[in-house]
């Protein structure tokens, strides 16, 4: 238990840092292509390890006798298949 407790807040700092590292790039970006690194860096960075801390917490949760069962949204990140489905110019025949 104290070691995946150990774990959780390695992730839960690991997702302080890419806060963080996000928004120091955001302060030094000198070109318009860099906006497209610094949304990468939000979405898969910031976005993906705040995910997977919430993950953790939920299995540390469950180890420890509490409730598991909030729910981690990876649509945020990752798209629902098939993406078609929902385009509006497709025809529903």
């Amino acid at each position: 238990m104290g070691r995946l407790d150990a774990s959780l807040k390695e992730f839960q700092e690991t997702e302080a840092k890419a806060k963080a590292m996000a928004e120091k790039f955001s302060e030094i970006i000198d070109h318009p292509s860099d906006l497209g690194v610094l949304y990468r860096i939000n979405v898969f960075m910031v976005t993906g390890t705040e995910l997977v801390a919430e993950l953790m917490q939920n299995i540390d949760n469950f180890y420890h006798g509490r409730d598991y069962m909030k729910p981690v949204d990876f649509r945020k990140i990752y798209v629902e298949w098939p993406v078609l489905a929902s385009v509006p110019w497709q025809s529903s025949e």
